[in-house]
């Protein structure tokens, strides 16, 4: 009896886990089965932004925590640090092995859905139905294809965060809340993707304070305070199994581009703490084009549609192959596809409002509402400028729309909690005002959904900027008309989706079939309602041989590792210059590079000096080569025959893609004793020096730095003096060999960093001086020495040690909850 009543429990979760997987493995099949891969567009850049720090992994075993293949140098905590300290991540590479990542990530951001419902004890295939709407909402399809894996990743651990919170406060299971709340928590800051965790913690604030509320109505504060303290131990150990990535990460924040500029000549947007609001604002979603949590196609598909729907198009594309078109008509500068929650969904969440109580609706229901406003951005502008400037670490952030995953959350959540609500309290509720509160949830969402589909689009202008940008009228034409016929037939479809989602309800509120019945049903509907929206964007196009995303050198990239084995930089400027190049580190050492947040000081040297070419400035970061092509827009320093961008610069090589290497012998190469040391009082005077003295002979030396110089020789470097690389090229290390006849300053073409670099010569430590605003200085005493650099990153090795200690805690409270389940299930 008692096997089948575990039999007849555990079933249905079985069931529900397998046909989660099952379909993620169809929609997945040619790379799960098959031998092929999604291509991923930032995989690529992600690919040569690690490149070093991955070749240095496989090589020696070790971390790099220095990179030096971007931006002429820069710690490797967000681009490719491993941190081992955290344990739970054993979980995720388990299951990385046994099925494909991005499927992985998919499964777990179903399953914590579903474990969710099912701790508010809702119907397994009901939960099943919910897990189903979220985890196949557009926006996670969206971000597989654009390669944005860390950000998928965080946002699968969401649902496992609120389900621990949710077992302490809404089901009084601390012990058990308390160790989901670790796992999901440790979890989901171990993705390292910071902004998806600072919404969810905006969310769990909204919780909170609805939890408080809620107690002193209540007057039950005791418990809420001993619930909190619970859920304060979970979070604690969850926050201490990542403190390595907490360590490091919040040590570079303060020097990277989300840091405070220390120049005192910029506007007070930028001087400030954070991101400019332009830049933080530029991805904004329109008011309206919010109508894409139900109406996919509200403003257009994406800015390079294949998919397309008029006859006229649909030609087009069969007579030019891998064409796109720019559907999208909405506010943001461009966009791969819309955020779509599911028709059915919002046909659920807006009944769910009607019909829940306060405790569970409101907190949901105002997450949902602050996130979309928040995404609105500068559409929005004087409460978000607010939340900009005043709220703590909301202005470390761009891409304001990526809020709108609080929403894509929060909706089915709250969908399924009014859905699960009425099943549970069906005989005890007022049939009239339920069945009118179904009718004004019916009439809001498909009856927009009609009148859009109807009325829209003769009424709008489905004018987009790019339109601007085309010459053929008759194109524009084209354009709009399919953009209009997108918004019809895709609000007829939720129409049709809610109508159909509505009738199962109505059946099952008039008793005409049973729950099951209506879980299954609801799983098939939501499913062929999401599935096909994820195909336009994610379809099996996407899905290519692995030698597609390998990353192939140029003809120019074979030249120089052929004909140049030395430690050289690289300055792109063909291929997205210096913010936007992610192939040339790949190959090369570079002094641009791709990443969200690079070294402050070297934002403001690449727009005061890089952006000009300023030969100084790069003959003082080694530039040995500069890559050009006709196409790129060339310097006006350059001559018209791209013959020189300063004397001692020569084209060296043409090639087959069109591409030029120019040489520049007067690069000053990895060190030089400087003669004369200028000291300057602030950094904007260094910054400005470095583009009009030659760093050769004069080194710029802010005051702040004053106490850590000494008199050096001042007269001409003599032919037997030197200063040159020792060994090949380390990322954590570099030798040098030294020989001066007297007291000299050395320059070396290295980016300083006051945190983790530590320098000794003969093996005795000496400061190093920040010099010509981003390199490093010496002083080194007369005689022959070796000059030794090792990054030694302390951060890192003791948060390393409290990683692993948290980890073990929250293992012991698994095994400490596996035990109160056997013995004490009343205690967990």
């Amino acid at each position: 009896m008692k096997q089948e009543k575990l039999t007849k429990n555990v079933l249905p979760h079985v069931i529900a886990v397998l046909v989660m997987l099952l379909i993620l493995v169809v929609y997945f099949k040619e790379v799960v089965v098959g031998d092929k891969i999604i291509q991923q567009g930032d995989v690529r850049n992600f690919l040569g932004m690690s490149k070093e720090a991955v070749d240095y992994r496989n090589s020696t075993g070790e971390e790099a925590y220095w990179i030096g293949n971007m931006f002429s140098g820069m710690p490797a905590y967000q681009v490719s640090l491993k941190i081992y300290g955290n344990l739970a991540r054993y979980l995720d590479e388990f299951l990385w092995i046994l099925i494909q990542r991005q499927v992985a990530v998919l499964f777990m951001t179903m399953l914590g859905f579903y474990v969710l419902l099912n701790v508010l004890k809702i119907n397994p295939y009901l939960a099943l139905a919910g897990a189903l709407g979220y985890g196949f909402s557009s926006y996670f399809f969206i971000i597989i294809e654009a390669g944005h894996n860390s950000k998928l990743w965080a946002i699968s651990y969401i649902a496992w965060v609120i389900a621990g919170l949710m077992l302490i406060f809404h089901r009084n299971k601390r012990i058990l809340g308390a160790t989901v709340l670790a796992f999901g928590l440790g979890m989901e800051i171990y993705a390292n993707h910071l902004q998806i965790t600072y919404y969810l913690l905006l969310a769990i604030l909204i919780f909170g304070i609805n939890e408080l509320v809620f107690a002193i109505n209540r007057k039950e504060i005791k418990p809420f305070i001993t619930h909190s303290v619970y859920a304060a131990a979970g979070a604690l150990i969850g926050v201490l199994m990542n403190t390595t990535l907490i360590l490091t990460t919040s040590e570079y924040a303060k020097y990277s581009t989300r840091g405070k500029s220390e120049l005192t000549q910029v506007d007070n947007t930028k001087k400030s703490s954070g991101l400019d609001p332009d830049y933080a604002f530029s991805w904004s979603y329109g008011i309206s084009e919010t109508f894409t949590l139900m109406i996919p196609r509200f403003m257009g598909g994406s800015s390079n549609e294949t998919k397309v729907t008029t006859k006229e198009l649909k030609e087009i594309a069969e007579n030019q192959e891998g064409i796109s078109f720019p559907t999208y008509w909405g506010d943001k500068p461009f966009t791969s596809g819309p955020v779509y929650v599911g028709a059915i969904i919002c046909f659920l969440f807006v009944w769910g409002m009607f019909i829940l109580p306060h405790r569970y609706k409101w907190w949901l229901f105002t997450a949902t509402l602050l996130s979309i406003f928040l995404a609105w951005g500068r559409n929005f502008e004087a409460f978000n400028m607010l939340f900009f400037n005043y709220f703590p670490g909301y202005n470390k952030f761009r891409t304001v729309e990526m809020i709108l995953v609080i929403a894509e959350f929060t909706m089915p959540f709250l969908a399924f909690m009014g859905l699960a609500y009425y099943v549970q309290h069906r005989d005890n509720l007022d049939k009239k005002k339920i069945t009118q509160q179904f009718y004004y949830a019916l009439g809001i969402t498909a009856g927009l959904c009609l009148v859009i589909g109807l009325l829209g689009p003769s009424v709008m202008s489905f004018t987009a900027d790019v339109d601007k940008r085309i010459q053929q009228k008759e194109f524009v034409d084209l354009l709009r008309a399919e953009r209009a016929n997108m918004l019809r037939m895709d609000s007829l479809r939720s129409f049709l989706f809610i109508a159909l989602g509505a009738g199962l309800l109505w059946a099952y509120m008039t008793k005409k079939i049973q729950l099951n019945v209506l879980s299954i049903a609801l799983c098939v509907l939501i499913t062929l309602d999401m599935i096909p929206v994820n195909r336009r964007y994610l379809g099996t196009e996407a899905f290519v041989e692995p030698v597609s995303m390998e990353v192939q050198p140029y003809s120019a990239d074979n030249f120089l590792k052929t004909n140049d084995k030395s430690y050289y930089r690289v300055y792109a400027v063909a291929r997205g210059g210096l913010t936007q190049d992610a192939h040339t580190p790949y190959f090369h050492k570079s002094i641009g590079g791709y990443h969200g947040a690079k070294l402050k000081r070297y934002q403001e040297l690449i727009e005061n000096q890089l952006d000009k070419m300023n030969p100084n400035v790069l003959n003082m970061l080694n530039t040995k080569y500069i890559i050009l092509n006709q196409q790129a827009i060339i310097p006006t320093n350059v001559d018209t025959s791209m013959q020189k961008i300063n004397p001692g610069t020569e084209i060296i090589h043409k090639s087959s893609e069109g591409e030029f290497i120019l040489r520049n012998t007067q690069a000053y190469g990895h060190a030089w004793i400087t003669p004369k040391v200028e000291v300057v009082n602030t950094p904007d005077e260094a910054l400005k020096k470095i583009g009009t003295v030659d760093s050769r002979k004069i080194a710029i030396v802010e005051k702040k730095m004053q106490p850590f110089l000494k008199s050096v020789a001042a007269d001409s470097i003599k032919s037997t003096e030197y200063v040159k690389l020792q060994s090949s090229y380390s990322p954590n290390k570099l030798l040098y060999e030294a020989n001066v006849e007297k007291d000299r300053f050395v320059t070396f073409s290295e980016i300083y960093y006051p945190k983790g670099w530590v320098a000794k010569i003969d093996g005795k430590e000496v400061p190093i001086i920040q010099t010509n605003y981003v390199l490093r200085g010496l002083i080194v005493p007369s005689g022959k020495h070796s000059i030794e650099f090792v990054f030694e990153p302390k951060n890192y090795q003791m948060g390393e040690l409290v990683s692993k200690i948290a980890s073990f805690l929250m293992f012991v409270l698994i095994g400490l909850c596996i035990f109160l389940w056997v013995k004490m299930p009343d205690k967990l």
